[in-house]
């Protein structure tokens, strides 16, 4: 069974020490549940190493993704 469910963060928390993010919902999931995560982001995306940034790496077929 599937079911479209929307939910918004009724909180969210930003830890400025580990650069994590933590979001609240009004809902537990189940366990085994399969979830998607959308998320919209604004902000300039460098090559800086810092933050949101740009990175590649070779798959085992040599491609670089």
């Amino acid at each position: 069974m599937v079911l479209n469910i929307s939910l918004s963060a009724i909180d969210i928390q930003f830890d400025n020490k580990t650069d994590q993010v933590s979001l609240t919902f009004g809902e537990t999931l189940v366990k085994g549940s399969n979830v998607q995560l959308l998320i919209e982001f604004q902000g300039v995306l460098n090559d800086h190493m810092s933050g949101f940034y740009r990175s590649s790496f070779k798959n085992s077929n040599g491609s670089t993704r």
